[in-house]
């Protein structure tokens, strides 16, 4: 069985080595770095499951080196455990914002108690890190009871806390009793011996203040990796699954196909083919195969144990909000596949059917208090995105990188599905790659297709070179809506959504630049509001008694033209000039969330 890999950070040699023979004593591989520019190179190497950092180093010191971890997903849920002769108060705070619960002072402690707080950090969910611009927030998180919240409190400086920094070297650990073997070339240590530091830090006597602080931030994330274990199914799903896999001559098809109709199921499913007991050379990403490595059986096992969402014990609009998402996964799954060519089809499809699984989990996860955030969504045209992440406490990236590492996916898949999160979920700049932006084009076809998700998802157009290539050609065919629909019975979410939207008061003409191809998810939400004009000329936007809504790009002619056509909402992508709008002018730009379009275009 492989070795859990610790990595130890230190700038004094001797304490380097006895604390690596602790860890090797204990079972655990180990790789050591004297500085953080050895420990980042380690870290590449090695890809530790856990790491114990001095804070006092030359040059970059440990809050910056795990300042640079949490920067970068791959390290960013590694538990960290930082050392130190002392710590100020600010650097303690700074800590735990960077997600840190255990500060061990070096003086004080045992090789017992660091070996059971690394063996509780290893076994425990890992937890999201907040992002620190998100630290004031307000959270609807509830608080766990205090029982559970004091069962593993966080190891930290004891006593005082001293007002002025007292960083000392790493010299100033006591030495080791027995001289252990040099570390190899690797950074590796070979078999060392087995003394270690004496002696650990209360926690009780740090300030409540502190105390409190740091109770809540744990809360916060345990609770969230609690739940998103706990992820539900649709029952529908649940319950033919079960239904076929009980019978005498069941078809392993059968249940893959109720089972691509479920994103927590297909993630259940790809999560556990793809789990280390089955030592796979390579990871599998096709839902079919992943029941036949899997087995009847065990399909039957992980179909049992998972929990059927609930529809009566919620709000009826919270399920609507709920089955509407849904139904925009089924669709953005099928359009992905569809754009994809034949090597790429199968991770395709569940990049489409997991892409909204932050929301999805989110809504889920806050229950009857999503109500009041949809009502805020409502009055200030809020995007979905945003309107959870101001519930939660949370960016939708952080929560999809959080499930993501819970159900432990390949790289392969959840690669691009990160980076979709950070750009189209959070708007993080970062180029996201061909892969995630064919996902979002699937996203808008899905719309296009009037299956939106709820009222304040975002909508944008497509231009005409988004879909200049083979694979989009033809992408929209007069079977979709059936074969849609058909998905979406066998899913048990078939009811109509599009009745939530806001009716329009006055019919709409719209213009857009020639740029812009169909099909056009604008065009097709306007249609599902009310009456929508589309006209071939800017100048017929003037058409009596409609509202008129312009699609063009700042910069150019079409862009000036359309401006003249005051009043006018103005659709764009590209930044904004600094010059000021004419008056009557208002621009929005895509993607556009669907409430504040609505809002924008007068609805009754």
């Amino acid at each position: 069985m492989k070795r859990q890999n610790i990595l130890v950070v230190d700038d004094n040699a001797d304490f380097l080595e006895s604390v690596s023979t602790v860890f090797w004593d204990a079972g655990y591989a180990v790789s050591t770095a004297k500085n953080s520019s050895q420990a980042l190179e380690m870290a590449a190497r090695s890809r530790p499951d856990i790491c114990v950092v001095d804070v006092a180093m030359p040059g970059a010191d440990g809050i910056q080196l795990i300042k640079f971890f949490r920067s970068r997903h791959i390290y960013r849920q590694i538990p960290m455990i930082l050392l130190t002769a002392g710590v100020r108060r600010d650097s303690l705070a700074e800590a735990l914002d960077l997600g840190v619960k255990d500060v061990f002072l070096k003086s004080k402690f045992t090789a017992e108690d660091l070996v059971e707080r690394v063996a509780l950090r290893l076994a425990e969910p890992r937890e999201l890190i907040r992002s620190p611009e998100l630290a004031d927030r307000p959270s609807s998180f509830r608080e766990l009871p205090p029982k559970e919240i004091n069962q593993a409190p966080p190891i930290l400086p004891s006593e005082f806390l001293p007002k002025e920094p007292i960083f000392a070297s790493a010299s100033s650990a006591p030495p080791a009793s027995a001289a252990p073997p040099a570390a190899s070339a690797s950074g590796t240590s070979q078999r060392p011996p087995s003394d270690a530091p004496a002696s650990v830090a209360p926690a009780s006597q740090v300030p409540a203040s502190f105390r409190q602080d740091i109770v809540h931030r744990r809360s916060v994330s345990r609770e969230l990796a609690d739940a998103i274990v706990k992820m539900q199914v649709l029952p529908k799903v649940r319950t033919d699954m079960i239904h076929i896999a009980s019978q005498a001559q069941s078809s392993l098809a059968g249940i893959e196909g109720v089972a691509r109709n479920d994103p927590v199921m297909a993630l259940r499913l790809i999560s556990a083919t793809n789990a280390a007991a089955y030592a796979r050379p390579a990871p599998l990403f096709d839902l079919g195969e992943a029941i036949r490595v899997l087995g009847l059986e065990q399909v039957g096992k992980i179909v049992g144990a998972s929990a059927a969402f609930k529809p009566l014990d919620l709000d009826e609009q919270v399920s609507a909000d709920l089955a509407s998402v849904w139904r925009h996964c089924i669709a953005t799954a099928y359009y992905a596949e569809r754009l994809s060519n034949a090597s790429e089809k199968d991770v395709a499809f569940l990049a489409g059917l997991l892409h909204d699984l932050p929301i999805l989990f989110s809504l889920l996860y806050l229950g009857d208090e999503w109500l009041p955030i949809r009502a805020h969504c409502q009055v200030k045209g809020m995007s979905l995105r945003d309107g959870l992440s101001t519930a939660t406490g949370f960016q939708m990236n952080d929560i999809g990188s959080q499930i993501l590492s819970t159900f432990r996916i390949p790289p392969e898949l959840g690669g691009p599905l990160l980076r979709y999160f950070e750009h189209f979920l959070s708007n993080k700049p970062k180029e996201p790659g061909s892969f995630a932006r064919r996902m979002d084009i699937a996203h808008n076809l899905a719309v296009a297709q009037g299956r939106p998700g709820t009222v304040h998802a975002e909508v944008r157009c497509l231009s005409r070179e988004e879909l200049a290539f083979p694979e989009a050609l033809n992408i929209l065919a007069p079977s979709d809506p059936a074969r849609l629909k058909y998905l979406e019975d066998q899913a048990g979410i078939a009811e109509d959504g599009s009745s939530d939207f806001a009716r329009l008061r006055h019919p709409i003409a719209l213009w857009r630049a020639p740029m812009w191809s169909e099909p056009d998810p604008v065009e097709s939400i306007l249609s599902m509001m009310g009456e929508c004009i589309v006209v071939s000329e800017i100048s017929q936007l003037a058409v009596k008694g409609a509202c008129r809504l312009g699609i063009a790009e700042p910069g150019t002619d079409a862009w000036t033209e359309v401006l003249r056509m005051a009043p006018v909402v103005v659709l764009h992508r590209a930044q904004l000039p600094e010059e000021a709008l004419p008056g009557g002018v208002e621009a929005l730009r895509m993607p556009v969330s669907l409430s504040l379009l609505a809002k924008r275009l007068r609805p009754a």
